[in-house]
């Protein structure tokens, strides 16, 4: 009887023999034409954890509804039915991506807004594509990757015959493609690792970091309602809130973090200190599995597909590792620490990065557990002296004009 990873791969194989007739679809689909106020969004991907109302296409989203009503169709497109009814329940648009109405809105939307995949990509042909990708990136990432995932996806393309075929496979990867950088630095980055003019890269704040300044109708839509409100509760009679957001190891060793961490003793250090620890893994990452060895008193486990932003502009402190969050987190001016017990592991077996890590990190380094209590108790009296270091890595990670990023797109040359 075969297992599940030879379903698997049978499934994948299947895949792969029926995509030359999915050509018919997607050469179909650029005869029809395309409505430039019908925009779709989505984050479709095969994980259950990516294709959840989040990320910046999530408060786009929610801002055209809000501000673009009467110029704009907004339609969330999503695998997941639970996905789709909880968004109709509120009053928007949202259909399964083969539904009848999913399709009809795939179809005739000129503009396509998402943040991992391209929604329902055998029918893309001749819509204009607008990624707004998940971050700044600390770590390399597609075509500018020397190793982890990205590199074996990407970068062993440069043979002539695996990119042919991944053309043909693919065919959506070759058309015209925006994305969505903070400054003109993240903007040469996505340049290169997209293999893209730097023309099609354009410069605004992120839709996701707008929750930070101001109040947004219907963010509390993919959140995890349960924990947050604790939060609000614990926050107002006077707990500090700390937030630990590891990045996942292309490895798999994500693990390591229950070796180095006693959270049975964290949570007691957390007790006495009167802090709140909420643990948001990164969704790929292997502790997602692994909440009942992490939880207790004070500490809080995050669904990992939750929308974690509303959570930030709560959160006293940030501990981190490599994760890109904390760049947007520097837009609230508060500490970080970088807990980097394994970096140099990190940056040999799994990724490389954009920069010298220590000179884009304003904040105490830990390189174990006892540093790390070090570094939170330092934080929590206030001992803080990298505001100064914070705010110069803000101004070159986020340097846009003000214009805003649905009048940039509505200003994209007709195709």
């Amino acid at each position: 009887m075969a297992n599940k990873k030879d379903w698997r791969k049978l499934l994948e194989l299947f895949r792969i023999l029926i995509r030359p007739f999915s050509w018919i679809f997607y050469l179909i689909s650029g005869l029809i034409p395309r409505r430039k106020d019908v925009w779709v969004f989505g984050n479709v991907e095969k994980s259950v954890f990516v294709d959840k109302f989040a990320d910046s296409s999530k408060y786009l989203f929610l801002e055209i509804n809000e501000k673009y009503k009467d110029k704009i169709v907004a339609v969330w497109i999503t695998s997941n039915k639970d996905t789709a009814k909880e968004l109709a329940k509120h009053g928007y648009k949202a259909y399964t991506k083969w539904s009848t109405k999913g399709l009809y809105y795939t179809l005739k939307a000129k503009y396509w807004i998402f943040t991992h995949s391209y929604i329902n990509p055998w029918l893309s042909r001749k819509s204009v594509k607008i990624n707004l990708w998940h971050g700044i990136p600390l770590k390399k990432i597609m075509y500018d990757s020397k190793k982890g995932a990205d590199y074996r996806r990407y970068v062993r393309l440069k043979n002539p015959f695996k990119k042919y075929i991944y053309f043909l496979l693919t065919p959506w990867m070759m058309e015209k493609t925006y994305y969505l950088a903070t400054s003109p630095l993240v903007a040469k980055i996505f340049s290169s690792a997209f293999r893209t003019p730097i023309n099609r890269v354009l410069i605004s704040i992120y839709p996701r970091c707008k929750i930070f300044f101001e109040d947004i109708k219907g963010f509390e839509i993919g959140l995890d309602t349960e924990i947050y409100s604790k939060v609000i509760q614990l926050k107002n009679r006077g707990f500090k809130i700390i937030l630990y957001a590891p990045t996942f190891r292309d490895d798999k060793t994500d693990n390591k973090i229950l070796e180095v961490i006693d959270f049975s003793d964290l949570d007691k250090f957390l007790q006495k200190n009167n802090a709140i620890l909420l643990v948001k893994p990164h969704p790929f990452s292997v502790l997602t599995k692994m909440r009942s060895k992490i939880t207790g008193k004070n500490i809080y486990f995050v669904d990992p597909s939750s929308d974690i932003y509303p959570f930030l502009k709560h959160v006293d402190l940030l501990i981190t590792d490599y994760s890109s969050i904390y760049f947007d987190f520097l837009l609230l001016d508060r500490p970080i620490i970088f807990f980097c017990f394994d970096l140099e592991d990190y940056l040999a077996k799994n990724r490389d990065m954009y920069f010298e890590y220590n000179k884009v990190t304003p904040g105490d380094k830990a390189r174990n557990y006892a540093e790390l209590k070090t570094c939170i108790i330092k934080a929590l009296k206030g001992q803080d002296e990298y505001s100064e270091e914070r705010r110069k890595i803000k101004n070159i990670m986020f340097n846009y004009k003000s214009e805003n990023l649905v009048e940039l797109v509505m200003k994209l040359e007709d195709q």
